[in-house]
């Protein structure tokens, strides 16, 4: 006879899942017990369940697989949400297992909760899962951890639940009783053949001839698929400028000499006149979203034609774009596809790369400055983050691995960060989830087999995080901690000063009474702590933390730039509607002049 609980952690075992995440629970305590049983398995355990299912995402991304967290139920299945969803829109397979109250406890609805710490996890997180599902008889377990598996690597990769009463953990089975799931159960969506496929990818060779201005778009999809050498082999071979998603953004490293940054809303200037001014855009692996292609999405690569390479097929008919040659495919096949169809001979696009090494010299992502902008800060010693992100770029080997938070640490890193071959950057990119980088960390280490990692933070993110310190220092991880402090909020405020005149409500908290003292709360737990605070120190400074043999916190204050950075600009009409202008028209403007001549399309009327 076998134990429930035995049988999914043998079922993980099986599945080379190493270490699973859990946080311990009334309603898990089998799970638990098998799993820390399992000479097969060992376990990352976290302080919550936020952090443990931050940390579990970012070990999914680092690994470009399977990761498993398992929680107990009421607040701790609630508390999971947040990771679950940011893997939801970021792609992510990780599979959730939840302990419930027992079966005999169930309600119709009626009765908002009968069990001890009941919560109807499956109703609540069914949107944002692949499969959510509540196992009610033993025989099926097997079944549903094979669906959930299966589903949530799959075609586009997501997050899968499945919820497991108390009594069914503990519950013994005849494993010959045991059911097994059949992915032909499943509907099959119509996809195009191999045949359609090899004729979309010739008819877009077919463009790529006839192009002048043609540009690679390359998005996570691309190492989702296993494929990011086959994508530099295909590169090296196409001889295309070559672009990165935020996702993407380490596929490709910057001293590339066909590479020429990563656009956006909040994108460096040199990659949007790139991807403005292309002809021929493919994108492969990238779900163009709205903070890549711009608020106003019909003007986003306006002059160009466009060939979208999905594994997704609703991405490729969303209404924000209109692809004139949509392939709904797996990146990793449509490399190799277009490795073999490759044409014998190719036009040279020497004038267009010429241009976009102009642009990138013109308009240097690490710098505020370009022609018709401000000049760069004085040398006042101030630190402000761009420059600090370069340095920090320049410190760091090839094949670290950088963990960012969201919001501004993460612009500032798409921004300024020169990535190096085989590094990578984990990041919360669909959510921009303050309080990512420490939990991510957890889960980035974990992955590399408790190697070093650098963890970007934000002082906000830092302080809703400070719980993780302790679990870094319980599994003694090498993790070096960044914390850019500011006076917080600055995007926040740059945009309520920019268009609600300067009333910075509920952003002003930190101007009037500053923040906490962060790095004495570093000491308190016992990390070694660095500051700085004015550049003459700054790279020694970062040396010294990056050669601490452990775990080190270091703080640098930096100065408020959003009013120089790149970023999105709007238009307000007479009817008090928001225009947003297009890519290459961002703030701080540049005069229409500088604009035209660096834009080999038509500008956009301006109202």
């Amino acid at each position: 006879m076998l134990k429930i609980s035995d049988c999914v952690a043998s079922f993980l075992s099986e599945n080379k899942v190493k270490p699973v995440f859990i946080v311990p629970g009334e309603a898990n305590v089998h799970l638990l017990d098998s799993i820390g049983r399992h000479e097969g398995l060992s376990f990352v355990c976290t302080q919550n369940e936020k952090s443990a299912s931050l940390a579990v995402e970012s070990f999914c991304k680092l690994r470009s697989g399977l990761g498993v967290l398992v929680v107990s139920s009421g607040a701790s299945a609630a508390n999971t949400v947040p990771g679950v969803a940011n893997a939801w829109v970021d792609s992510v397979p990780v599979l959730v297992i939840s302990g419930q109250a027992r079966t005999d406890q169930d309600t119709d609805g009626r009765v908002r909760q009968l069990g001890n710490k009941a919560l109807s996890v499956v109703d609540l997180v069914e949107p944002i899962t692949k499969y959510a599902v509540k196992v009610v008889d033993p025989a099926m377990i097997r079944y549903h951890l094979e669906k959930a598996v299966y589903l949530a690597t799959e075609g586009r990769p997501g997050p899968v639940w499945v919820d497991l009463p108390i009594d069914i953990q503990g519950t013994f089975i005849d494993e010959e009783d045991l059911k097994r799931f059949d992915p032909k159960e499943l509907s099959s969506v119509a996809t195009a053949s191999g045949n359609e496929f090899r004729r979309q990818i010739l008819q877009m060779m077919d463009l790529l001839k006839r192009a002048s201005r043609p540009v690679i778009l390359a998005g996570s999809g691309i190492r989702n698929a296993k494929a990011a050498e086959e994508f530099l082999e295909l590169i090296d071979k196409l001889k295309v400028p070559v672009l990165a998603s935020r996702r993407g953004a380490d596929l490709v490293p910057d001293d590339h000499p066909r590479f020429f940054g990563r656009p956006g809303t909040y994108g460096q200037r040199s990659a949007n006149f790139v991807i403005q001014n292309c002809d021929l855009l493919i994108s492969i692996g990238s779900r163009l979203s709205i903070p890549l292609i711009g608020r106003n999405t019909k003007a986003f690569a306006r002059g160009a034609r466009k060939v979208v390479v999905d594994i997704d097929p609703d991405e490729l008919e969303k209404p924000t774009l209109k692809p004139d040659i949509p392939l709904a495919m797996d990146a990793g096949q449509f490399i190799r596809e277009c490795l073999s169809l490759l044409p014998v001979s190719l036009p040279s696009f020497a004038p267009w790369m010429e241009c976009c090494r102009a642009w990138r010299l013109k308009f240097p992502p690490d710098s505020y400055t370009g022609p018709s902008l401000p000049p760069d800060p004085p040398d006042n010693g101030l630190i402000y983050p761009l420059p600090l992100l370069r340095i920090l770029s320049d410190e760091l080997r090839e094949n670290d691995v950088l963990v960012a938070d969201g919001g501004a640490t993460l612009i500032y890193t798409l921004l300024a960060f020169r990535f190096k071959s085989g590094q990578r950057l984990i990041s919360s990119t669909g959510l921009e989830l303050p309080g990512f980088a420490l939990a991510g960390a957890i889960g980035a280490s974990a992955a590399r087999d408790r190697k070093p990692v650098v963890c970007l933070c934000e002082d906000r993110g830092f302080q809703v995080s400070i719980q993780d310190l302790q679990t870094i220092l319980d599994y003694r991880l090498p993790i070096k901690v960044l914390i850019l402090k500011s006076k917080g909020h600055s995007i926040i405020r740059n945009i309520q000063r920019d268009y609600f005149g300067s009333r910075f409500v509920g952003t002003d908290h930190e101007i009037r009474l500053g923040s906490a003292p962060l790095i004495e709360i570093a000491k308190a737990f016992g990390f070694p702590t660095f500051e700085a605070a004015h550049t003459g120190r700054l790279p020694s400074t970062l040396r010294e933390w990056l050669n601490v043999a452990g775990p080190a916190v270091c703080e640098i204050q930096v100065e408020d730039d959003q009013h120089k950075i790149p970023r999105p600009g709007f238009a307000i009409r007479d009817d008090h509607k928001w225009v947003a202008k297009p890519l290459e028209d961002m703030y701080p403007l540049l005069d229409r002049k500088t604009l035209q001549e660096n834009m080999m399309i038509d500008l956009l009327q301006e109202d």
